[in-house]
């Protein structure tokens, strides 16, 4: 077994000894990686990912460093939540996340969901991974944001994307100083338009105008 520490090149005592071979252990061992996803498997609830964040394992002569050569990893898809409850993910090639390495082999278990023997003997193996959605990098959470803006303010929130601006909120109040314009094919409108909101002015709403004065529509035209 290769040895990283390098103080073993000269006279090593036995606590060098032990201490290369726990750095050894912890600098090859898989405990949590992140991950880029190749393909999604709905049938068997499986992606392929990469890893993005390699070992190195050495140098070369320009000082550039030399990246350990992964596998496509084939890992359990995790879903927060159980049944309907909890989110899903829409799982496309790009999506970020992390690997979680289980201590044992996860085969067993995920085939039978029980605590039975073991079929095989492995230890953070990269055949026992599951893929956690979620993780992202600076860059992905940059275009997430310019995707789609989301702000919350206790139980209110307002969400604007490319197709639509979404409100949820139990009221809204809009102080205008001149007049608001409507323009969509289709308005819809759920409440009642009363004398309290005091709104005077026209709505348009696709080919109908609604006349309001006073928070009460007036006239349709």
């Amino acid at each position: 077994m290769p040895l990283n520490n390098q103080i073993l090149t000269s006279k090593p005592s036995m606590y060098n000894v032990l201490e290369a071979l726990r750095e050894n252990i912890n600098y090859n061992l898989n405990c949590v990686k992140v991950a880029i996803v190749e393909s999604f498997n709905p049938d068997n609830l499986t992606v392929a990912c990469r890893v993005a964040n390699k070992r190195v394992i050495g140098l070369k002569d320009d000082g550039n460093q030399i990246l350990q050569d992964y596998p496509l990893i084939y890992a359990k898809v995790n879903y927060f939540g159980w049944g309907s409850a909890g989110a899903t993910f829409p799982i496309q090639k790009g999506m970020e996340g992390i690997l979680l390495f289980n201590d044992r082999e996860l085969e067993t278990w995920f085939l039978t969901g029980d605590g039975g023997n073991l079929a095989y003997d492995r230890n953070h193996n990269l055949s026992d991974a599951i893929f956690v959605c979620g993780v992202h990098s600076v860059p992905h959470m940059i275009q997430i944001a310019l995707n789609s803006l989301h702000w919350y303010y206790y139980n209110s929130d307002v969400q604007i994307c490319p197709a639509e601006q979404i409100i949820n909120t139990t009221g809204i109040t809009a102080n205008l100083d001149e007049s608001m314009n409507i323009e969509a094919p289709v308005v819809s409108m759920e409440g009642n338009l009363n004398a309290e909101s005091a709104y005077t002015g026209v709505v348009p709403c696709g080919t109908a105008v609604l006349n309001i004065q006073n928070g009460i529509i007036i006239g349709v035209s």
